[in-house]
């Protein structure tokens, strides 16, 4: 599964009053389906060097991305959230699940 030597994660800041940057994904994650999806889009030697699941989709989905997540683990970077609008984590969110959902609904994963 998902593993780094760090404990921090370039997404998932915790905002204040407890909420998930990304809370419908987390929710999302939680299913079945989506956990399947995970595990037919994961490249295990790649996913290892991130802090979490949804850090990994954050780069798969958005490679443009990666460095600055890999940036942040090096304590060189910026969160994401402090890097862009609520409104962009809102379509990066979406697009995430979009992306588990296109898998999950064409059987790629049997």
């Amino acid at each position: 599964m998902i593993g780094c030597e760090c404990s921090c994660s370039c997404i998932q800041r915790v905002e204040p009053f407890g909420g998930s940057v990304f809370p419908k994904l987390d929710e999302y994650l939680d299913t079945y389906d989506a956990r399947f999806a995970v595990d037919f889009l994961e490249d295990k030697r790649a996913s290892r060097h991130y802090a979490n699941t949804q850090d990994y989709l954050l780069c798969l989905v958005f490679p443009e991305y990666e460095r600055q997540c890999k940036a942040f683990y090096k304590e060189r970077g910026k969160d994401l959230i402090s890097t862009v609008s609520r409104e962009r984590i809102r379509e990066i969110e979406t697009a995430i699940i979009a992306r588990l959902e296109h898998v999950i609904n064409h059987d790629q994963f049997e």
